[in-house]
């Protein structure tokens, strides 16, 4: 079942405000990887896709009718990159933090990587609604809080191996983004330029 809206804002509030509680309650929850995605990871990547689309109306608003196509392809692009970031972050932090607390869950290290990166996402969204507001993506740097903090109460990684954990996954989730960020943005000009030909015959 998907997370509902009022739900998923929520526990964005309480991950923001008090995640100490909320990385307790999440660490109690019954879960696996697929309904993480179902429920959260969907959720955030259509809100993000969203926050695009409407950014990218305003922007195009007085473009020929036929940009917004390119508009609405532009929007997919940016909900695969989130599906396919999140995802690919989520299990190779996994996979790192298995070999450090071989008798964890995977589900516990997957939670923790794509529910720590929500100031992240957040900025993202709002960088893609008002471009102007690049400054906003330090509040990323939150997201290094969030993970730190959610690794005790998420996972079974020694109290001396948390920092050490905590910035790799930082550097595995900044690698990701930068990987998914250019190929999906080569998928993106290549269609364009195939649509742009094909206008262009006929």
């Amino acid at each position: 079942m998907y997370m509902d809206v009022k739900r998923f804002f929520i526990r964005s509030k309480n991950l923001l405000l008090s995640p100490t509680t909320e990385f307790k309650r999440i660490s109690e929850e019954d879960r696996q990887v697929v309904s993480i995605n179902k429920r959260y990871v969907t959720t955030i990547s259509l809100f993000v896709a969203l926050l695009a689309l409407i950014g990218s109306v305003f922007t195009h608003i007085s473009a020929p009718i036929n940009s917004f196509l390119y508009v609405l392809i532009n929007t997919v692009i940016v909900f695969l990159l989130m599906i396919t970031h999140i995802y690919l972050s989520g299990r190779t932090i996994t996979f790192l933090g298995r070999n450090i607390a071989a008798n964890d869950r995977d589900s516990n290290f997957y939670a923790l990587s794509a529910y720590a990166q929500l100031p992240f996402f957040l900025a993202l969204g709002l960088i893609k609604l008002f471009p102007s507001l690049i400054f906003l993506i330090f509040i990323g740097f939150y997201s290094v809080l969030l993970f730190h903090t959610g690794t005790s109460m998420m996972t079974r990684i020694p109290s001396g191996k948390r920092i050490q954990f905590t910035a790799l996954s930082i550097l595995i989730m900044i690698t990701s983004f930068i990987i998914c960020s250019e190929l999906y943005t080569l998928l993106y000009s290549e269609i364009i330029r195939e649509f742009s030909t094909f206008a262009a015959v006929r």
